[in-house]
């Protein structure tokens, strides 16, 4: 332990081991509770139900807006990503906290948080990118004027809605 530096702990490791260590321990209790509760509303969650990012998006935009929520399947087209996630907001307030209601409610359901986020300072078309899923939010003029549903018409549109009476 010779180092003139402050880069040891006491113990002989790395500073920045014992730390990557302990995060990764207390994000395996943290990822474990939340397989088992749902933050929503309390209730169990099947742990042997498969987490499905998209759905989580569309639910938590849903949550924030009465404007329509679609999630198109683009994963036969694109390279890039699976799906897309299109919603809007009445104002760019809206689509600000559409963007942090979406972000926190998929992390509060045992999802990362977004690689990128883009966008926001404007809030007339915020991108919010999970890599398989992109997240597009729009003010209702922007989402009219780019009108992205007809421009990928040709890919399958999922209900789901359905399930959700």
């Amino acid at each position: 332990l010779g180092c003139r530096h402050d880069c040891h702990s006491r113990r002989g490791l790395p500073r920045k081991i014992r730390t990557h260590e302990w995060l990764i321990r207390f994000g395996i209790v943290v990822n474990v509770y939340r397989q088992f509760h749902d933050f929503n509303n309390g209730s169990q969650v099947n742990p042997g139900e498969e987490f499905q990012l998209h759905l989580e998006i569309a639910r938590a935009a849903k949550r924030k807006t009465d404007a329509d929520t679609v999630i198109l399947d683009v994963g036969d087209v694109l390279s890039i990503t699976g799906w897309f996630v299109i919603t809007s907001g009445t104002s760019n307030r809206q689509v600000r906290a559409i963007a942090a209601g979406i972000e926190e409610d998929v992390f509060l359901a045992g999802g990362l948080k977004p690689i990128r986020v883009e966008g926001l300072d404007d809030g007339t078309w915020v991108l919010v990118d999970y890599g398989d899923v992109i997240v597009h939010i729009f003010d209702e003029e922007t989402r009219a004027f780019y009108d992205l549903e007809r421009l990928w018409r040709d890919v399958p549109v999922l209900e789901w809605q359905t399930d959700e009476a």
